[in-house]
């Protein structure tokens, strides 16, 4: 809250916002979070992606990369949600572009790869 104040610093609003964001992200979704690791890791990654694509909904980076590595490597059949391949890119193509947007360098490569 300091540095969305005047309080003693600068008032700096992207500081702000980053640190916002932070805590933000530790709150009561963590414990989604950590039941979709285990998920995913137990094999039962179609459960594991809908509760990132939830996640990733509510705006959160890492579950928007997760969603574009799941789609992207298809390791399970989620053909009832993206029928065709193409389609399938383009949801990729949103998620890892969401990413990228809030600083994950990995999805801006990704982003290279998609339109190269």
């Amino acid at each position: 809250q300091i540095h969305s104040t005047i309080t003693s610093v600068l008032r700096s609003c992207p500081t702000a916002t980053e640190l916002f964001k932070s805590v933000a992200e530790r709150g009561q979704w963590s414990h989604m979070f950590t039941q979709a690791f285990q998920l995913y890791n137990q094999g039962h990654i179609e459960q594991a992606f809908m509760i990132y694509l939830y996640l990733a909904e509510v705006g959160y980076e890492v579950a928007q990369s997760n969603v574009a590595y799941i789609i992207d490597q298809m390791p399970i059949d989620i053909s009832n949600i993206y029928k065709k391949q193409q389609e399938r890119y383009k949801k990729a193509l949103i998620y890892w572009h969401r990413a990228a947007i809030q600083g994950f360098h990995y999805a801006r490569i990704k982003l290279g790869d998609y339109y190269f």
